[in-house]
């Protein structure tokens, strides 16, 4: 088991100096020789890599590869979640990244970062209607408001 950690520490070391290509070899390693949970956090920075690399569609085969062969680990799983629906995002598929994390704020348990951050990525996708500025409110109020004024004062004229 240290053998396999002692993989996933040096992965995270390479990402640290910029090199992914031997992060990824570390990753590897780690994934292919263990089931633990060093490999589930191996797995969702092989995936994390190919996001960032903008290998949305790699990417998001690493995520459900990870939720298939390491279902056991909730926060990775949930980590991974997240991950796929950045790469919803990167796909510009904002309904399935929504849905996706709208299903961890309803059913994730855990007390750590996987909520807040959730929410907060789900609030941002939130306001895709356009959002009226208040001016406009104010505009079609005051115009209203001016057109009753007005036939009043026709009214009044006449």
């Amino acid at each position: 088991e240290h053998k396999f950690k002692t993989g996933l520490y040096a992965g995270k070391a390479y990402l640290l100096k910029g090199d992914t290509t031997a992060a990824n070899n570390e990753f590897d390693y780690t994934v292919s020789n263990t089931k633990t949970i060093a490999a589930a956090e191996a797995k969702y920075n092989i995936a994390r890599i190919e996001y960032l690399q903008r290998k949305y569609k790699a990417s998001q085969k690493t995520c459900f590869d990870l939720a298939k062969e390491l279902p056991n680990y909730d926060y990775w799983i949930a980590k991974t979640f997240i991950l796929l629906a950045d790469n919803y995002v990167g796909l510009k598929d904002t309904f399935q990244a929504k849905a996706t994390l709208q299903s961890i704020v309803d059913n994730y348990k855990g007390n750590d970062d996987i909520l807040p951050e959730a929410q907060s990525k789900l609030q941002k996708l939130s306001p895709e209607k356009p959002v009226t500025p208040p001016a406009d409110t104010t505009r079609v109020s005051d115009t209203t408001g001016t057109n009753q004024g007005n036939a009043t004062t026709k009214q009044g004229n006449n």
